[in-house]
């Protein structure tokens, strides 16, 4: 028993030292970083500039493999059946949050299967009219559209543009007809010519029609102007209190990777964020850099969740 006393607290010091060595350690190995969409999208783009100085500043590659379909639930699938050992990140938008209100057989559970890394920005969006069409502000497009039925377009069912527009139109009491287009250049292309009467793009989609003065831009659903657009108001600003819809970007990892390594990847990609090398190229692309650390991340993705969860709710009562 004596022996057996000796030995226990040296069992346990060495179990500790290797566990914490461990920890540290991390990562030591390549990490794959899992993106939902195809090359060349917005989140794409993000994953492979923080992926590059994350690989700098952790001294492992970082390796971005592009998974797309399905609106995303591909992806997620895929990282919420990968061993829990912090290999495997994801780099999301908003639409993950919008998955199980859209598709409630997903594959997966959207709260419980996984774990917030950290928030790393966001876009607003706003509302943009033909320049020709006499709306120019956003009391012209809500009472034209108290008085007729407007069409508005987005890149499909689903999609952040649509569901930016009818959060809009739930919040201005109007009931427009949805249009949808196969990618956010057609719809934006078809406000201009006229065809449809406006849209809810993420500001980087129209930035160049609005500064040829080739678009309207009648509100920016944000708390703030944008300094790439400051002329264009907020929604608060042009009457519509309330109004606030982004498309924010984060990390994810599956839920039960060890919290040594999620802090490790939190930090760093704070200290990525704080440094603000990233923040002029992203900027180009409407993106504003906010950090949130894991357990607050995973907060905002369940309010989120419930966020979206109204406005497809409401969208299925029309």
């Amino acid at each position: 028993m004596a022996r057996f006393t000796v030995l226990a607290p040296l069992v346990l010091s060495i179990t500790l030292a290797l566990a914490s060595e461990s920890a540290l350690a991390y990562p030591d190995k390549t990490v794959r970083v899992v993106v939902p969409f195809p090359p060349g999208t917005v989140t794409d783009l993000i994953a492979r500039k923080y992926a590059e100085e994350l690989s700098q500043r952790l001294g492992q590659s970082f390796v971005v493999e592009n998974k797309p379909g399905a609106g995303g639930t591909v992806a997620a699938q895929h990282v919420a059946s990968s061993t829990a050992d912090g290999y495997t990140v994801m780099f999301v938008s908003s639409s993950f949050a919008a998955a199980p209100a859209l598709n409630p057989k997903i594959p997966y559970d959207t709260l419980n299967d996984f774990s917030g890394v950290a928030l790393l920005g966001s876009t607003p969006t706003l509302v943009i009219t033909n320049s020709q069409a006499g709306i120019n502000t956003l009391s012209d497009l809500i009472k034209q559209a108290k008085s007729k039925e407007l069409t508005y377009g987005s890149a499909g069912v689903g999609s952040a543009a649509h569901l930016a527009c009818e959060y809009f139109s739930a919040a201005a009491g109007i009931k427009p007809l949805h249009i949808p287009y196969k990618g956010s250049n057609e719809y934006v292309a078809e406000v201009r010519a006229g065809r449809i009467d406006f849209a809810c793009p993420p500001i980087a989609t129209p930035l160049a029609l609005l500064r040829a003065h080739d678009l309207n831009g009648v509100a920016v659903m944000d708390s703030a102007r944008s300094p790439l657009i400051p002329d264009v108001p907020t929604a608060e600003e042009a009457g519509l209190n309330g109004v606030e819809y982004g498309i924010w970007y984060g990390v994810l990892v599956r839920h039960g990777v060890p919290a040594d390594a999620i802090d490790i990847l939190s930090r760093t990609i704070k200290e990525i964020n704080d440094k603000g090398d990233l923040a002029e190229p992203l900027k180009a692309q409407g993106i504003t850099l906010k950090y949130l650390p894991p357990i607050k991340f995973d907060t905002y993705i369940k309010e989120e969740v419930s966020k979206y969860q109204k406005i497809v709710d409401n969208v299925k009562q029309q």
